[in-house]
């Protein structure tokens, strides 16, 4: 499902590719109201330029959570340095799967800010 959607996609963003692995792990009944990341909940906290770090803090389902997660990626300006960037300047195939390990990345990076 993640593959096929990026089939879709011209270059995806961060934010974007976050969002549809929550979406593709929870599945399309979702899990545990507020114990889980709500794909729809993302909050990006950059404060780079042209390089810098994102940070992005999920908020948990439901109303008014308290619980939130928290992961960081960090980014450049050219595809030397832009793990998106790089992925995006080779073939479609390997794009994807670069984007699907970007994306792996910010889940296993992924911690309760309360942990």
């Amino acid at each position: 499902q993640y593959i096929a959607w990026l089939a879709t996609q011209d270059c995806p963003s961060y934010k974007s590719l976050l969002r549809k692995a929550l979406e593709v792990i929870q599945g399309s009944e979702g899990l545990g109201y507020g114990s889980t990341p709500d794909p729809e909940r993302i909050h990006e906290i950059n404060d780079g330029d042209y390089q810098g770090t994102i940070v992005f803090v999920i908020g948990a389902k439901g109303y008014q959570p308290d619980t939130y997660w928290s992961t960081t990626v960090y980014y450049g300006s050219c595809s030397g340095c832009d793990a998106i960037e790089a992925a995006w300047d080779y073939g479609r195939t390997d794009s994807m799967e670069g984007m699907y390990a970007i994306a792996l990345n910010m889940m296993q990076g992924m911690r309760r800010t309360d942990d």
